[in-house]
């Protein structure tokens, strides 16, 4: 009897998550994950910053570092795309893409760009970075990439 009662519990279990796998599978379908979706941004400057001497603080710390920061302030995430130091001018960074790809996750998309050799640029280093906020709250993380430009661009 009490082999009985284990079988029908483990067959109990198994049946209830081949459900909820299948269930899940057909809510997901073509869809992609469900979760992903575009972060609603406004692209800041230094000088819409430098008013609020914690994010400045932050910024200047940060720009000059290579990679995707990132700093809540209030109801506000602010994100920092640094292209790190540059040797001379004609560089910029273009953002591609914001996104949730999980709850409380952010993942960015961004692409380095330099001038062509043709063009007359500074001859004096410098840090091309993009700073963008949003207000979402929920963010507590942030991931992404910055692709480097492919030969020929």
């Amino acid at each position: 009897m009490k082999n009985i009662f284990k079988n029908i519990i483990g067959l109990i279990v198994i049946i209830v998550t081949l459900s909820v796998s299948t269930f899940a599978n057909q809510n997901t379908k073509g869809h992609g994950n469900p979760i992903q979706r575009p972060v609603q941004y406004t692209q800041m400057s230094y000088n819409t910053i430098k008013a609020n001497p914690c994010i400045e603080r932050w910024y200047q710390k940060y720009y000059p570092i290579k990679g995707i920061h990132f700093r809540q302030y209030g109801a506000d995430t602010y994100i920092l795309i640094s292209g790190g130091k540059e040797l001379t001018g004609g560089y910029a960074l273009m953002l591609n893409d914001v996104r949730h790809i999980s709850r409380g996750t952010v993942y960015v998309t961004a692409s380095e760009k330099h001038s062509s050799g043709n063009r007359i640029v500074t001859q004096t280093s410098t840090y091309p970075h993009l700073l963008i906020k949003t207000d979402d709250p929920c963010i507590i993380r942030v991931e992404g990439v910055i692709n480097e430009p492919r030969s020929g661009e």
